[in-house]
């Protein structure tokens, strides 16, 4: 039609195998394309340590990129995330590289509190050449994504836009990393997707209105970095016993729809 396409993420390139296995809350995705000299692996976790509500409820995620060269040839690679952040409120975008960390986050305040809370990716620092944009062109339709796909193909950068006048302050942000590879090379990337977000209404309102019951987490966490220094920090340990729970559940002589049942539906 004459608005084009509207998915966020029209025009980006796409790798011609996939792969997805899960057993929540563990994910893999597997990417493959003859055409390309690498291949990429997603594995995704948040931690689930049963009996250990703390550990069990950091509002963070693992988002663990292994990037392996399957050519001959040393290659430089990258790659790159975008960030969204999903409350309503005014956002601003800010750069991290402290305490042993890189990234970004992005804060949004609003009269509504449940407009207000915040996002961080973040990778430890010294996994290669870390990058990071945060004024988008907004001049266009889909400029804002778009942009900066076509910069960051062109230079395997995330750049803020030179333009100022084309700039603005928005509700997204991006984060690459850039390394070298050597021939059958791999190397593994873990990012934290991380968030807090502080007002949470319960079901039930009073008469008064909606009641502002909160989110436990966010009593431990100051700001969403915090947790995504938690994640990384204590991986090893976070996703050992986040595992031995998987296998153990999936050990148990039943039906496999029920075990996935009955992992899946600890989502809720």
């Amino acid at each position: 039609g004459e608005s084009g396409a509207c998915a966020r993420n029209h025009g980006f390139a796409r790798w011609r195998g996939c792969a997805f296995k899960a057993a929540y809350p563990l994910a893999r995705v597997e990417l493959r394309d003859a055409a390309l000299p690498v291949t990429a692996t997603l594995e995704a976790m948040n931690p689930l340590l049963p009996g250990r509500p703390d550990e069990s409820g950091i509002p963070a995620a693992l988002l663990r990129w292994t990037i392996a060269n399957v050519s001959s040839a040393q290659l430089k690679a990258s790659v790159i995330c975008f960030l969204q952040n999903p409350a309503k409120g005014t956002n601003r975008a800010v750069r991290v590289a402290q305490d042993g960390l890189a990234g970004g986050r992005l804060c949004a305040e609003g009269a509504d509190l449940l407009g207000t809370g915040e996002v961080a990716l973040a990778l430890p620092q010294g996994c290669g050449e870390v990058t990071s944009a945060t004024d988008f062109d907004e001049s266009s339709w889909m400029s804002g994504f778009d942009g900066i796909w076509r910069q960051f193909v062109a230079s395997g950068k995330a750049e803020d836009f030179a333009d100022a006048e084309r700039c603005g302050k928005h509700a997204l942000a991006s984060l690459a990393i850039s390394f070298d590879l050597r021939p059958g090379e791999a190397k593994a990337l873990p990012f934290a997707l991380a968030w807090r977000f502080a007002h949470r209404y319960a079901w039930a309102w009073a008469d008064g209105g909606p009641v502002d019951v909160g989110n436990w987490y966010a009593t431990r966490y100051p700001n969403a970095l915090a947790a995504a220094r938690d994640l990384l920090t204590n991986l090893g340990a976070y996703e050992r016993g986040t595992v031995e729970f998987v296998e153990s559940v999936l050990a148990k002589a039943a039906p496999d729809v029920v075990k996935e049942a009955a992992l899946f539906n600890l989502s809720t």
